[in-house]
């Protein structure tokens, strides 16, 4: 289990090597993430250029993660917000760890304290 966070938004970048190969996996992995663990799929609601997916815990509330294209990078972004849901740590772990099985175990968080994390445009 991940350690408490102190900030409420991180991410992950993964470097793209095949786009549209990449954007699949990436789009897998947060479709069987919201399958495994109900969550709602956001993305046709998404205002976030070209998103990949959006998924969210429940409609218009609750945590929210997502992934977008930025460049030659895929954005994999966690949104803690304000609710304390024990669902999230079990959503973040299970892509986190599902992401460096599939693309790179050397993967890094970052959090939006950081000044190396891609705010949303």
């Amino acid at each position: 289990m991940s350690e408490p966070r102190l900030f409420r938004k991180s991410q992950v970048r993964v470097k793209i090597t095949n786009l549209d190969a990449d954007k699949a996996v990436v789009e897998e992995i947060l479709i069987t993430a919201a399958s495994k663990f109900n969550l709602y799929d956001n993305t046709n609601e998404s205002r976030v250029p070209d998103t990949i997916k959006s998924i969210v815990e429940a409609k218009g509330c609750g945590f929210g993660l997502g992934a977008r294209v930025v460049k030659d990078s895929i954005f994999v972004d966690f949104l803690h917000r304000k609710s304390n849901s024990p669902k999230f740590d079990q959503v973040h772990d299970f892509i986190l760890n599902e992401l460096r099985d599939r693309f790179n175990s050397e993967l890094q968080e970052v959090f939006e304290n950081n000044p190396a994390y891609c705010k949303t445009c």
